[in-house]
């Protein structure tokens, strides 16, 4: 073309007489450069499909409901009767702790409530002998009241005469006065000890009697905490310690899964979470076995967090729930690749997104045409990720370029691969 090119030159600058000649040499460069090498381009077909607009993400496969049972009270664990991998029923012996120190705790809380009520019991002993006494003392009181009650009353006569004096008349009314309150004193006594035991001092035993049988059912019920038992039904699909391990209160033993109920987990970029909604559409897939599920967005946690990608980027992600009522799936802790879609078209005309490209703000493609690319306008619909939709423009089974180099001009001549 460059040597045609130079030829042209020449005959345009020659005489008229070359001008007949000049149209003769374009015609035949014109020929010559439509029977040129075609370009070979990658090419794909318009065609009628699903257009989604998805993002793509790592899920997780969780039970719903998953427990992990903790030691209730310190110990050293004895048996381990279920592992990784076992059903369980509610109520299962998972594993057991040795009991030997808490059955003796339980044996000297039991001893101390025994030697309780032997106090009790003695103490209403005692009070029947000091009954007696109170007794007797009552007598000698009464005695000595009716003796310093008559000397009194004689004093007052006499001293109304004159016959004793005022201090003999008051030290007799003193000691009368003193042996009055003695007496009432001794019989208060007498009154208290019918009554039984003294209602202070009783409820000092019964105190102790009751903080200690609270104390005793605190340690039978750690006993039965140290046989550790399946909280669900389910599987067991973690164990976190062995025989011989010494635990404490908080440390995690076994954790338990209900298999029947679970769910996809996987955490979203806040842009995403932000266009998702509950109910939307995600595909579900197994990277291993290439096999696929449908499920839905069940549910979108209120609140943000940090978290670092691969590359150590710190990225704001929001945690999402995905159920899928066709998985049969039982495998705990794996990932899966997902798709969440958040607009869908299904048997709309469309064509691969890589193929259009924007000249001042309109979408274009390259479309082959006997062999030739031609520039053709589009008008452009719902925009995947893959394919976009074409509302204008194109048909059904028209040949485009797909990615079109910067080379590539219209009339060219092209072979689509």
């Amino acid at each position: 073309m460059a040597k045609l090119r130079g030829l042209l030159k020449k005959i345009m600058t020659g005489k008229k007489k070359y001008i007949v000649i000049a149209v003769v040499v374009i015609a035949v460069g014109m020929a010559l450069s439509q029977g040129g090498t075609a370009l070979e381009v990658q090419g794909t077909s318009v065609d009628k499909g699903v257009v989604q607009r998805y993002v793509e993400e790592v899920g997780t496969f969780e039970a719903k409901t998953t427990i992990t049972v903790n030691g209730r009270l310190a110990g050293v664990v004895e048996t381990i009767d279920k592992v990784e991998g076992d059903m369980v029923e509610a109520g299962d012996i998972l594993l057991t702790m040795d009991t030997k120190d808490q059955l003796i705790k339980i044996e000297g809380t039991e001893a101390q409530i025994d030697v309780v009520y032997a106090e009790l019991s003695e103490a209403g002993r005692a009070d029947k002998n000091k009954m007696a006494q109170i007794k007797s003392q009552i007598a000698l009181a009464q005695n000595a009241y009716v003796k310093d009650k008559v000397t009194y009353e004689n004093n007052e006569a006499l001293y109304a005469t004159g016959a004793v004096s005022k201090v003999d008349r008051d030290d007799s009314k003193r000691a009368y006065e003193d042996s009055l309150q003695s007496l009432r004193i001794a019989q208060n006594d007498l009154t208290l000890l019918t009554k039984g035991i003294s209602a202070s001092l009783k409820q000092q035993y019964e105190s102790r009697i009751e903080a200690l049988t609270s104390r005793l059912e605190l340690e039978k019920r750690g006993l039965e905490q140290m046989t550790v038992k399946a909280p669900i039904a389910g599987i067991v699909t973690d164990k976190f310690v062995k025989v011989g391990d010494i635990v404490n209160f908080g440390t995690a033993l076994v954790e338990v899964s209900d298999p029947k109920a679970f769910h996809v987990t996987s955490d979203l970029l806040v842009s995403d979470a932000a266009s998702a909604a509950v109910g939307y559409k995600v595909m579900i897939s197994d990277p291993e076995t290439d096999q696929e599920w449908i499920g839905q967005i069940g549910k979108i946690f209120p609140k943000a967090f940090s978290k670092t990608s691969d590359l150590g980027i710190e990225q704001k992600r929001v945690k999402v729930e995905i159920d899928s009522s066709d998985m049969d799936f039982d495998r705990f802790g794996y990932e899966f690749d997902i798709k969440i879609i958040f607009e869908e078209k299904e048997d709309i005309l469309r064509c691969k997104d890589s193929a259009v490209f924007q000249i001042d703000g309109r979408s274009y493609v390259f479309k082959e045409v006997e062999g030739k690319v031609v520039l053709t306008a589009v008008e452009i619909g719902l925009e995947g990720e893959e394919y976009v939709e074409v509302l204008n423009g194109l048909s059904e089974g028209d040949d485009i370029v797909q990615s079109p180099s910067n080379e590539l001009e219209e009339g060219m001549k092209v072979l689509l691969k």
